[in-house]
């Protein structure tokens, strides 16, 4: 009897020391700590689940030569983007600023990506190791003589000329309104895979890059968890995000985060999460959020095309407690009203 506990206490300590271990070798989120936003997703469990079913029917519907058009693309790029990129990640700061970055797996490989970009308008390269280059073009048609405005440096960044010194001052707060140059990475990583870096920023380009060569990130962390397709979240609400005269930033004001969640499973299910500056402003949302859902019903009776439409949106369940900051809605559809709303949105839009 002794022997049998002694053999499970041991069992036990070399079971927990392994998970200790395995956590403290973990790699890092990819993503920088003080990353205003970022968009998860996996992109080939995206067009394998029911909501990719549907939108490769519409397309197909709209497009009758898609399918011959993947196949191009397919042929071209060396992969099929449907099924040869896994989980992806975007991030960056305050939207219009330079420090935007995406990093993919390439579950396919590189196919034909490297040869592409050699073709790329203002292409440049460097070597980083013996299989590792920098690329990098422009993006973006240019403003006078193909020029972007101010001086870009190496690392992206502009320069203006400071008003009433004479001088030059970096610029990062807002791109330049000529062509961007984006930096491209295809690094492999210690399990044989590869990943693919973008950026505006070469410095950015460049440290993700040798965090996921070296290990010490990988887009494991920022997996999404089985079901779930994408996860767009806001860290922090950054300074000057809007102009107080702006639509929707009273809104933004009241917010500290936000994060909006897409699955599919047997249902398809949406869910937004807020965290309020204060209790009274959760309950102050959540207020706007139910009284949308009584407007679109007064929409409807105007407009009766939009009923279905609206029967969607009266589904949402808002919830928010007292006391709280949080405040939650969440819609759960089935594909087939998945199916109605979206032909219902595509018969609103507008025909070409």
């Amino acid at each position: 009897m002794l022997r049998t506990l002694r053999h499970a206490a041991l069992t036990t300590t070399c079971v927990l020391a392994t998970g200790t271990l395995s956590l403290a070798a973990a790699a890092e989120s990819v993503v920088p700590a003080e990353a205003a936003w970022t968009v998860r997703m996996n992109v080939a469990d995206a067009f394998d689940s029911p909501i990719g079913d549907i939108l490769l029917d519409r397309a197909r519907r709209q497009f009758t030569s898609f399918d011959d058009t993947m196949d191009n693309l397919e042929q071209t790029l060396g992969f099929d983007p449907r099924e040869s990129i896994g989980s992806a990640v975007l991030y960056g700061d305050r939207p219009g600023r330079g420090e935007v970055a995406l990093v993919a797996d390439l579950v396919g490989g590189r196919g034909k990506l490297e040869g592409w970009m050699l073709a790329m308008p203002g292409y440049q390269s460097e070597d980083l190791d013996d299989q590792t280059l920098l690329h990098s073009f422009l993006l973006g048609e240019g403003g006078p003589e193909g020029r972007p405005r101010g001086r870009a440096d190496r690392d992206g960044n502009r320069a203006e000329r400071a008003e009433g010194r004479g001088a030059e001052r970096p610029r990062r707060d807002r791109p330049g309104r000529g062509p961007e140059r984006v930096f491209i990475t295809l690094p492999g990583t210690a399990d044989g895979g590869t990943r693919l870096v973008a950026s505006l920023m070469r410095d950015q380009a460049l440290e993700a890059t040798q965090a996921l060569a070296s290990g010490e990130a990988d887009l494991d962390a920022d997996a999404l968890p089985a079901g779930r397709l994408l996860a767009a979240k806001l860290n922090r609400i950054p300074d000057r995000a809007m102009r107080p005269q702006d639509p929707g930033s009273a809104v933004l004001q009241s917010l500290e985060e936000a994060e909006l969640t897409l699955g599919s499973a047997e249902n398809i299910s949406m869910e937004l999460d807020l965290g309020a500056t204060t209790p009274a402003r959760a309950r102050q949302l959540a207020q706007l959020l139910t009284g949308l859902q009584g407007l679109a019903g007064l929409l409807a009776m105007e407009q009766p095309e939009l009923q279905t439409l609206v029967t969607t949106l009266q589904g949402i369940d808002v919830r928010s407690n007292d006391g709280s900051r949080d405040v939650s809605a969440r819609l759960d559809l089935s594909t087939a009203q998945f199916e109605q709303a979206l032909d219902t949105l595509l018969d609103l839009a507008p025909q070409e």
